[in-house]
């Protein structure tokens, strides 16, 4: 069966972008503050469309150097992942997967708390494996682009689990080094100079780009 020109109540999906149309004004402004911005905000009452407006009209036409990565937390319910794990899931989902990645400087860190599986963690370790690069060592780095459809969604979540993905948010969006991975570097070059040499430690300073939409 083709696509249907309508889909009813289930919003549009990036796949039926050659059939969503009527909304250009709204994409190319969209577009545009995503390049010039680093967070965007896209509020509007619900049913208006903002998740077929992002799905099938700005995803599909971002430029080649986004990698988008569409999050959406449901409302919580016993046994639901956190917000950080959907985040992380959707990271894998949009990469092909984190478990396939190569071993960096980073797996030589103590195996404690969840010291590797947080966002810094595994968007540094994107990084540093080249996987936000293009073809080419001269093509622009990658930019990881977060979409939050219905982030309200995150209020139904315990404040524990909301505090956690806060600061975790935080480390990823506006820090080169959390701090407790900092500790972490200091320790391992004390250790092994050649591991964290000069290079090492230039590239696990070199901040991630992140930018994001949050659709309210």
């Amino acid at each position: 069966m083709g696509l249907r020109r309508y889909p009813g109540a289930t919003p549009f999906s990036s796949k039926q972008e050659k059939i969503f149309y009527g909304r250009d004004k709204d994409i190319d402004k969209l577009l545009t503050l995503i390049q010039v911005e680093r967070k965007v905000l896209l509020y509007s009452k619900s049913g208006l469309g903002k998740t077929s407006l992002l799905e099938a009209g700005v995803i599909p036409k971002l430029p080649k150097k986004y990698i988008p990565i569409s999050i959406r937390f449901y409302a919580n319910t016993e046994g639901a992942l956190s917000p950080v794990e959907r985040v992380i899931n959707a990271l894998e989902k949009a990469t092909g997967g984190l478990d396939k990645l190569p071993e960096t400087v980073l797996d030589s860190f103590p195996d404690e708390g969840n010291i590797k599986s947080t966002l810094w963690y595994w968007f540094k370790k994107l990084q540093l494996t080249g996987n936000d690069k293009g073809k080419s060592e001269v093509e622009e780095e990658k930019t990881y682009l977060l979409v939050f459809d219905q982030f309200e969604e995150l209020f139904s979540y315990s404040p524990r689990q909301i505090e956690d993905f806060k600061n975790q948010f935080y480390e990823l969006t506006e820090v080169k080094v959390p701090d407790r991975y900092a500790k972490l570097i200091a320790e391992g070059r004390r250790n092994d100079r050649s591991l964290f040499n000069r290079d090492a430690i230039g590239l696990l300073n070199k901040k991630v780009n992140v930018k994001t939409v949050f659709a309210i």
